[in-house]
Order: C-alpha cells, then sequence, then structure tokens
C-alpha cells in the first residue's frame, strides 16, 4: 500500500507539466528545440556555447512525438519526464519526503523552471545516482557532458566517493573522442572550439561591467526562495563531505557574469535526499504552490513578467509565419519564432544572445546575407551586432514588441 503514494506524485507531475504546457517558450528554449522543429543542425546551422547533448536530448522529445509533436506536446512530455524521476527514487529507495521535495523543486516556477534551461536534466541524472549508488558514476558521466560546468563537482564527488574506474574509462573516452574529432571530424572540431572556448572567452570579456550588483532582482528573488530549504538541508545534513561537490558549483558559477535561478536547480538532488523531515517538505510544498497560485493562470506575468510581451507576440508572429512560402530571418534573441514557424535558420547564424560575441559568424553572415536576402524579417527585441537594413523591405505587421518585414520583389 506505500507504493500507491507514486500517485500523489505523479499528479503533481502531471499537473505542473500541463500548465508548463499552456505557456509559451523563451528564445533559450527555441533554441534547443531548433533541430527538432526546423531541422537546423547544431554547429552547421547555428552555433552555442551549450553542449550539443543538450540539443540531441531536446530533438530526441520531438522525435518520441513524431508527426504528433506540437510546442505544447514537446514541453508536457518534458516536464513530466524530469518530474517522474522524483517517483523512480520512490519506487528504489522506499523514502516518500525527498522525493516529494524533488518532485516540486525540479519544476518550481521560482527558479525559473517554465523557461529554457539546461538544468533540469543534469538534476535529474544526479537524483538517478542518489536512487542507484553502483550506477551513480555512469550518470555523472552524462552530467558533465551535458552540462561541462558540472566537470569540478563530479571531481570533488568522484575524489569523496573514490570512483578511480569510472573515473578514468570517462576520461579514455573523452580523449579518444577529442582525437577523433581533430583528425577525422575537422568541421564539428571547429565548432567545438568555438562554442566551448572562443565564444565564452569572448562573452566574459565584454560582460564586464553588464550588472551593477552581483544579486539582481532575479536572482534576490530566487535565493529567497531557495535558502531556507537550503539551510534546511544542510541543518539536517551537517556532513562536509557531503555538501562539497555543490559548494564547488556555488562558486563556480558565482564567479560567471550572468547567474540565472535555474542554474541552482542543479543542487536540488543533495537538498532533496539531506534528510529533511516529511512534514516540514509537506509545509514547504504547501508554500510553494500556494505562492505560485497553485501554477494556474500566466506564469510569465507572475515570474518574469519583463519578457513576457515579447514571448507572446513572437508566438503569435512565428504561428503566421509557418504557412507562409519563404525564408525567414529574425533579428534578436528570440529564436522560438522559428520553432513556432517550423522555419530553418538561414546563414548558418542567430542572433541568439551568445552568439552575437562570435566575430567569425557575423561576419560570414553579413556576406550570405547580402547575396540572398530573406523573404521575410522578423524584428524581435534585444540589443543586436548587426542593424536590420529596411531597404528593400515593406513592414507588414508592427506590435509593441515585434515586427514582420516582406522583401518587396
Amino acid at each position: 500500500m506505500t507504493y500507491l503514494l507514486i500517485v500523489p506524485l505523479l499528479a503533481l507531475v502531471g499537473w505542473t507539466a500541463y500548465n508548463y504546457s499552456k505557456q509559451p517558450p523563451d528564445p533559450d528554449w527555441g533554441y534547443f528545440h531548433l533541430t527538432g522543429f526546423t531541422g537546423s543542425k547544431w554547429g552547421k546551422d547555428f552555433e552555442d556555447i551549450k553542449s550539443p547533448l543538450v540539443h540531441w536530448i531536446n530533438l530526441a522529445f520531438t522525435k518520441a512525438l513524431g508527426k504528433r509533436k506540437s510546442v505544447a506536446r514537446v514541453r508536457f512530455l518534458e516536464y513530466f519526464v524530469y518530474g517522474s524521476v522524483g517517483a523512480i527514487y520512490f519506487v528504489a529507495t522506499g523514502n516518500f519526503a525527498p522525493a516529494l521535495l524533488y518532485t516540486v523543486l525540479i519544476n518550481t516556477p521560482w527558479l525559473w523552471s517554465f523557461t529554457g534551461n539546461v538544468s533540469q536534466f543534469p538534476a535529474a541524472m544526479i537524483m538517478l545516482g542518489f536512487a542507484f549508488p553502483p550506477l551513480a558514476p555512469l550518470f555523472w558521466g552524462f552530467v558533465v557532458m551535458y552540462e561541462p560546468k558540472m566537470i569540478l563537482p563530479y571531481v570533488a564527488i568522484a575524489f569523496i566517493s573514490g570512483w578511480w574506474i569510472a573515473t578514468a574509462i570517462w576520461a579514455v573516452i573523452a580523449v579518444l573522442l577529442v582525437l577523433y574529432l581533430y583528425k577525422f571530424q575537422k568541421e564539428y572540431w571547429g565548432w567545438c572550439v568555438e562554442a566551448f572556448y572562443r565564444m565564452p572567452m569572448d562573452m566574459d570579456r565584454k560582460r564586464k561591467g553588464l550588472y551593477s550588483t552581483w544579486v539582481t532582482w532575479w536572482m534576490a528573488t530566487a535565493m529567497l526562495y531557495i535558502s531556507p530549504i537550503f539551510a534546511l538541508a544542510v541543518w539536517y545534513k551537517p556532513d562536509i563531505l557531503f555538501w562539497i561537490p555543490v559548494i564547488v558549483y556555488l562558486l563556480f558559477i558565482a564567479r560567471g557574469r550572468v547567474v540565472r535561478p535555474h542554474h541552482v536547480i542543479q543542487i536540488i538532488p543533495w537538498i532533496a535526499v539531506a534528510g529533511i523531515p516529511f512534514p516540514i517538505v509537506l509545509l514547504f510544498v504547501l508554500c510553494d504552490f500556494f505562492a505560485a497560485g497553485f501554477y494556474l493562470g500566466d506564469w510569465w506575468q507572475r515570474h518574469y513578467i519583463s519578457l513576457r510581451d515579447a514571448v507572446y507576440e513572437t508566438m503569435v508572429a512565428g504561428k503566421w509565419l509557418k504557412d507562409k512560402p519563404g525564408s525567414i530571418y529574425v533579428f534578436g534573441m528570440h529564436s522560438e519564432v522559428y520553432v513556432w514557424a517550423e522555419k530553418p535558420v538561414p546563414y548558418n547564424c542567430s542572433m541568439q544572445i551568445e552568439v552575437r560575441e562570435s566575430s567569425k559568424r557575423i561576419r560570414n553572415f553579413k556576406k550570405l546575407y547580402k547575396e540572398n536576402p530573406p523573404d521575410w524579417v522578423v524584428e524581435t527585441p534585444s540589443q543586436n551586432v548587426v542593424a536590420f537594413d529596411k531597404a528593400g523591405f515593406q513592414l507588414i505587421s508592427q506590435g509593441r514588441m515585434c515586427k514582420i518585414w516582406r522583401r518587396m520583389k
């Protein structure tokens, strides 16, 4: 009878995922799903500072739905899968309180889980590692391949846990992969160097002084949300060795120029399994749901209002362009327009924020764009390194945040 508790866990996951599916996606979510919805390929058609595994995992969700795929269905499937890891942990361990806490934290809007983020997959893998300790090194290998920021926590936990053989195996795999790319996949090797070295270095240099304070408004809210439950986790698990990987990770991301609420999602498994008693967990869950309006309504309005109008307007623009013949190009960071329109990224370059730092991509884009302008241009909010030249284009639609232009022939 105890395992009937899996029903409320999955009910919570389903409720959250359903309400997620009704929220329009943001630029990052759109960017990570370009391959699945438009056929554009990582590296060849667009670049990203994230691992290609991020795009491949998201592609797998769209492939799983086949011809029935839609933005809403893919979003529902993703959040249901990540949230259901809590139920898997419960079945594996019989411990309900950690499973419940994980189930709520992994999808909480207070950590911007409803935006495009790469944090839920590594958090799910880490939680599975806690559920099945003998397989933890395997899960952690996928964590690092998916999110390279987790390499230092992996080193820490591998040293503490004595994962010498597993670490050696992963190291050999990594070396062989690097040699293979360098020797036989020169083009892919160049994309990797661009994604993991050149663009991050350019971003780090250009973003100095971008924010006047480390604790921005978005991180102030996230810290206010996560700090009490994190403090309780430390209180009930006062083991420094247990927390060293978390400390290493938090120190690493703190030195970055931009820390977002969803960057904290990676530490959720440690908080969940720290041994916080069930009554406190239940109280926290009730507070989470009450403060989030029971996950009903417009999450953008409640949790990220500065981006709300833009994601709704770009959704309308993309849907309108879906059945229009011809190519489109999006000036601005809102790559979700391509997803809604289901049209590929041209010129091997998008204007996603990170890619704007790549002078090589931008130079090549200018050349290709001039040789063959797109049939449609969508202007979206955000600073552009390349200004849209309106000559030869006619304004078709203008909203408060978004404009649609058609090339005159």
